[in-house]
């Protein structure tokens, strides 16, 4: 199994699990066309591949943080590199990421990585769809 997740944004978060593997990076917007295509290379998405990302509604207080299009855009890429590459896509709402998945949840998991906000989101993510989906990681969020 293969869950790819995305916190998207000027600087776009992607986290990738495959077989009991855990990767994470953070894109520029320019960037993230590139990525997806590699992803898109013969032996590199698995047949039960899901695609996680972040919701993004624009509302009265985003509208007044930024005009910012990025979210949005990169959200339209996901949308067409899970369409044409015949993926489940799945939507989660921040809050329900960062209810779950602490930042001690991470450090827990020995995931952390300082100064990568838009990975740790998008692992947030990931590991959520991870959690309640699959069953997996449940050992992380539960305190010793």
């Amino acid at each position: 199994m293969q869950i790819i997740s995305f916190d998207p944004g000027l600087t776009t978060g992607v986290s990738i699990y495959e077989d009991g593997e855990i990767w994470g990076e953070q894109f520029t917007f320019r960037q993230v066309g590139d990525m997806l295509q590699n992803l898109s290379e013969p032996d590199i998405l698995q047949k039960q591949s899901v695609v996680v990302c972040e919701s993004f509604t624009i509302n009265n207080q985003t509208a007044r943080n930024s005009q910012a299009p990025w979210s949005l855009e990169v959200i339209g890429l996901i949308r067409y590199f899970a369409m044409v590459q015949h993926l489940e896509l799945v939507f989660q709402q921040p809050s329900a990421a960062k209810r779950l998945i602490t930042d001690d949840v991470i450090k827990r998991a020995e995931l952390w990585v300082p100064g990568k906000p838009h990975q740790m989101d998008a692992l947030r993510h990931m590991l959520l769809f991870a959690i309640t989906s699959k069953g997996m990681f449940k050992e992380w969020v539960t305190p010793e």
